[in-house]
């Protein structure tokens, strides 16, 4: 709306073309000057004292992403962390596990992130637009040695899937797009040697995310299965992410911090 522009210290970018929540976010994260960036859907509601919260952990050691504890419009918690498997995927994960391994949680309803880790790891790909941006900047961030932890003193409220297709044909057809982006994660942050894994985890994806959710479309969708298959939009850029981020991971103090020894 027109009356964003008018308050003080804040600047509204207009866009001719919806370019997805990755591009958007990463578009922002050129534009910002500070240090730290909160990304704030617009289908989430603070709760009070919620600014004051964040910068209260920010100079809580230096990490990869902060996450708030999220909550369903009705008080249920939403947020749930796991860990992630190269053949298997995202698991639930319980406490003990999840202080030992990558966090992989609803990432970005709300993270904290530093602006500089967004534009030296190549975060929030153009490519993937609107789904997996989060598991993708998670393992990006954990195998490069920057943790990411749930900060428990910021609670914010979320309309979980306010902003995804309700039409069932078009929302399966989205969530092959997702199939296909975390895919495109995993050959962007596995090593050459793990490459064995992606035709397993290709396998799990397709079975429990495509055809075991919704047997009816895969029958009447060719549409959704040719999105699968389709070439990500700016997959160029995606080799050049990946090269990027195999050259930080090579230098990165990843075993250190997951097993505390040196």
């Amino acid at each position: 709306p027109d009356w964003w522009s008018a308050i003080e210290g804040v600047s509204v970018t207009r866009l001719e073309e919806n370019i997805g929540y990755s591009g958007g976010m990463s578009l922002l994260a050129g534009e910002a000057c500070g240090t730290y960036l909160w990304l704030l859907n617009n289908d989430t509601t603070l709760a009070p004292n919620s600014l004051a919260d964040v910068l209260a952990v920010l100079d809580d050691g230096f990490v990869g992403a902060r996450l708030p504890v999220v909550y369903n419009e009705d008080g249920s918690i939403q947020s749930r962390d796991s860990t992630w498997s190269p053949v298997l995927g995202w698991r639930a994960g319980k406490v003990a596990q999840l202080e030992h391994a990558p966090i992989f949680g609803d990432i970005f309803v709300a993270p904290i992130l530093n602006r500089f880790l967004v534009h030296d790891l190549k975060l929030l790909p153009s490519a993937f637009h609107t789904y997996g941006e989060d598991l993708d900047a998670c393992y990006a961030l954990a195998m490069c040695g920057y943790p990411v932890v749930r900060a428990p003193s910021i609670v914010l409220f979320h309309r979980k899937s306010s902003s995804k297709p309700r039409d069932p044909l078009v929302r399966y057809i989205f969530d092959s797009q997702g199939v296909r982006n975390i895919l495109a994660s995993a050959m962007i942050n596995y090593s050459a040697s793990s490459f064995w894994a992606i035709p397993l985890l290709a396998g799990k994806l397709m079975i429990r995310e495509l055809i075991m959710r919704q047997p009816r479309q895969v029958v009447i969708s060719p549409r959704a299965l040719r999105e699968l298959m389709r070439v990500p939009r700016g997959s160029i850029s995606l080799a050049t992410t990946r090269s990027t981020r195999q050259r930080a991971r090579k230098t990165s103090d990843y075993r250190v911090w997951r097993t505390g020894k040196s």
